[in-house]
């Protein structure tokens, strides 16, 4: 008697319980349902929502760069408070795009509070943009130095402006010309945790404007020229305030690339005084 011939059995599913628990559920609300919460924008697509959110950021000059204070938290922009769905999207926005400016130890640990209760720490990732003034967030201790936690924390800081106070650096003369002792600067702050980076692609380096900061470094570059004459005149021209002393280079051949190559922006005298300046005798 023939054997019946069965279907085959279906392919098992690759999906476990586990995948089906971590899967995010998208909210789709119709126009009906955002008409009945009152806000009909809630009907429209979150990219077109997202570019209308970026023309209300980009018109108010506060949300384009904000400071982290040491205690308070700052002003959300009002379009947060019509809607729950608003508040996150909007933060999600400004967490992207926003660049927070960090001036002391204190900030970083207001501005940990702050992101560990947006959506149970998630805007840790969405950070891109990161200035911190000074260098006493980066002094090297038993434990990690606070400014090296905040960037082992944020995975995806793209850009980091790192602004610092001439007084805090420290100086020698080789040859005739003033540079960096980088061996002192790295034994006392932790700057070498910015090449450990993978994804971090650029680093600007500005300097706290001072009273006699335009005097005291057109200073520098004249006694460079004038102690050795021609060859150091050569050599100061190699390092100078344009490679911020040797810093430039020590950062770029350091730094661990995944991918391309670590871009490290330094400022001018043009940049910081403009082409005038203050007339000093050569």
């Amino acid at each position: 008697m023939p054997q019946p011939i069965y279907p085959p059995s279906p392919p098992s599913s690759t999906t476990s319980i586990t995948s089906i628990i971590h899967l995010r559920i998208r909210t789709v609300i119709s126009y009906r349902g955002a008409l009945t919460r009152g806000n009909t924008l809630l009907y429209l697509p979150r990219p077109i929502r997202d570019r209308i959110y970026h023309h209300i950021l980009t018109s108010e000059p506060q949300y384009v760069n904000i400071e982290v204070l040491d205690k308070a938290s700052f002003a959300l922009p009002e379009v947060c408070t019509v809607d729950h769905i608003f508040h996150h999207e909007v933060t999600q926005q400004i967490l992207r795009h926003t660049t927070f400016t960090i001036p002391s130890d204190a900030a970083i640990f207001n501005f940990f509070a702050w992101l560990n209760e947006f959506d149970c720490g998630v805007g840790y990732g969405l950070l891109t943009r990161l200035e911190l003034v000074g260098l006493e967030m980066w002094e090297k201790d038993e434990f990690m130095a606070n400014a090296a936690r905040l960037l082992w924390r944020c995975p995806n800081v793209k850009t980091i402006r790192l602004v610092i106070d001439l007084r805090d650096l420290v100086f020698v003369v080789e040859d005739g010309v003033w540079k960096l002792d980088l061996d002192a600067l790295m034994g006392k702050y932790d700057l070498e945790s910015l090449t450990r980076m993978a994804g971090l692609e650029r680093i600007e380096l500005e300097l706290v404007p001072l009273m006699a900061l335009e005097k005291r470094l057109r200073r520098m570059k004249n006694e460079s020229q004038e102690r050795e004459g021609m060859r150091s005149r050569e050599r100061g021209d190699k390092v100078r305030l344009e490679n911020f002393w040797g810093l430039k280079e020590w950062l770029e051949e350091r730094a661990v690339r995944g991918v391309g190559k670590l871009e490290v922006k330094c400022p001018s005298m043009d940049e910081l005084f403009g082409q005038g300046g203050i007339a000093m005798n050569e």
